[in-house]
């Protein structure tokens, strides 16, 4: 009974199309959903995309439970739901009705998880950027479409398949994706869910020009000339400041 009384006190309502918690927010709980349905989200160019659909019995935010507190996506219901918020008190207060061994295997994969959404980093044969890039190029070779503006593709697309290609997490690959679109070098357009490169010369200069700073230099596909090496300067400053 007690208990019972312990998890309506802990128990919150939202209404259909409300906010549970923004992308970027700090929080130190998890949500079960107990009735309704609710979508996490992220803000890609001009609009959302919609990353998972949770219903009954599902639970999102659990990450801030295990030792990283910023939420990364958004969070909104898409219709009326009843959510059981749990808390870093209440889940150890859960853990002591159940054997240590249990409560350190747990806790040791949800560590390996937030390792791991947090990007294992592997051995990139230039840096990040150039390897991001030049996979989008290939998916745009394999994939893309010619239209009026330039060449597109599928946005959850090359999402899924840099996150395969380069080795990190989709968290990783949505940052750096608004930071080209924000240095235009390409155009997330989140309400199409798709990507345009209005200019494609442009970004394999920008490759070359990566090439060129790096300890690879020698291999660069190209000459750059003076003022298009000051023009990139720029734009790799203004991409790393971008947050």
């Amino acid at each position: 009974m007690e208990e019972e009384e312990a998890t309506q006190k802990m128990t919150s309502s939202y209404k259909g199309d409300s906010v549970i918690f923004f992308e970027g927010d700090m929080g130190n709980e998890m949500y079960i959903i107990k009735s309704g349905e609710v979508e996490i989200i992220r803000e890609m160019g001009d609009g959302e995309i919609v990353l998972a659909k949770l219903g009954e019995n599902e639970f999102f935010g659990e990450m801030a439970l295990f030792g990283d507190p910023k939420r990364s996506a958004t969070v909104r219901a898409v219709a009326d739901s009843e959510l059981l918020v749990v808390n870093k008190n209440m889940l150890e207060t859960q853990f002591k009705k159940v054997p240590d061994w249990l409560v350190t295997m747990i806790k040791t994969i949800a560590q390996r998880i937030l390792t791991t959404t947090r990007g294992l980093k592997i051995n990139f044969p230039v840096n990040i950027e150039y390897s991001i890039l030049k996979s989008l190029i290939l998916l745009l070779s394999e994939y893309g479409t010619h239209e009026k503006k330039g060449i597109s593709v599928n946005l959850a697309l090359v999402r899924q398949e840099i996150c395969n290609i380069v080795g990190i997490s989709t968290d990783e690959v949505d940052d750096w994706l608004k930071k080209f679109d924000f240095a235009n070098l390409i155009e997330v357009i989140g309400s199409q869910n798709r990507i345009v490169i209005v200019d494609e010369e442009r970004l394999q200069k920008f490759l070359s020009y990566l090439l060129l700073i790096s300890p690879k230099r020698e291999s660069a596909e190209e000459i750059i000339d003076k003022n298009t090496m000051i023009s990139f300067d720029r734009l790799h400053k203004l991409i790393a400041l971008k947050t």
